[in-house]
């Protein structure tokens, strides 16, 4: 079986309707001051001592130089690209593997059974309960006051307000 390719298109954008803007250059402008006036410092004087003069010569190889020069060169492939291999898939349909139900293992030992343990009672005795009643209030009783609810000035409206919910009139 071949494949067959779509021939090869090239697609160049368009030339351009206008002309290119064109390189202007512009410096900026000059400050409407005078320069400002220049110092020179000049450098401290050395001291007075010199240093000493050092002159090493460059060392020289042991061996003399060899005459064998190496160039490495890049390599090149005998085969510049490998060769196509067109293959189609396989056609055979892949059979997923059987659902497999995996329960743990039963215990191989009884479950422990339920433990109550109570704290240690300790071997003091318990101790004296006291009860401490409170004072009397001094004869001082509070004034009752007695107000019935107050009633509206004018009565009540015979009619009834009920807000019932907005519904939707299409679903």
């Amino acid at each position: 079986m071949s494949v067959l390719s779509p021939a090869d298109i090239t697609t160049r954008p368009p030339a351009p309707i206008v002309p290119l803007p064109t390189t202007t250059l512009t410096l900026p402008l000059v400050p409407l001051v005078d320069e400002p006036v220049r110092t020179t410092i000049e450098p401290v004087l050395p001291s007075v001592d010199v240093p000493v003069f050092n002159d090493t010569p460059p060392l020289i190889p042991l061996s003399p130089e060899s005459a064998v020069r190496r160039v490495n060169a890049p390599l090149l492939d005998a085969e510049p690209n490998p060769p196509v291999n067109d293959t189609d898939p396989p056609v055979k349909s892949v059979l997923s593997p059987a659902v497999t139900a995996t329960r743990p293992p039963a215990p191989s030992l009884p479950l422990p059974t339920i433990t109550l343990t109570l704290p240690l009672v300790p071997l003091v005795d318990e101790p004296v309960r006291m009860t401490i009643e409170p004072l009397l209030p001094l004869l001082v009783v509070p004034v009752f006051n007695e107000m019935p609810p107050l009633t509206p000035a004018a009565p009540a409206s015979a009619e009834s307000n009920v807000n019932a919910p907005l519904l939707d009139a299409e679903p």
